[in-house]
């Protein structure tokens, strides 16, 4: 797992820069009345013919939809509710 750490730190960027495109679109008076566009890194850019591609989008979407149903039988702890008792 650190050896996984370490390479990933390489590719990684802040919380900070992560975050600079969102505050940027939710405060500039710059793109106020801008709708439907792709931003990276404050830019509008066009997305890839992949991202664009609706057949992996459903795929994908039809490949995590499953996933979810295995994660919900197995993973999710449950926790007892206490019974209601009536005097």
């Amino acid at each position: 797992m650190a050896h996984l750490l370490w390479f990933a730190k390489f590719f990684a960027i802040s919380p900070a820069q992560g975050a600079e495109t969102i505050v940027y679109l939710a405060s500039s008076p710059d793109v106020a009345t801008t709708t439907g566009q792709y931003y990276y890194k404050c830019v509008p850019t066009t997305l890839s013919r992949l991202a664009r591609d609706d057949r992996s989008a459903l795929l994908l979407w039809r490949a995590r939809r499953g996933i979810g149903r295995h994660e919900r039988k197995w993973c999710v702890k449950r926790i007892p509710q206490p019974v209601a008792r009536y005097h």
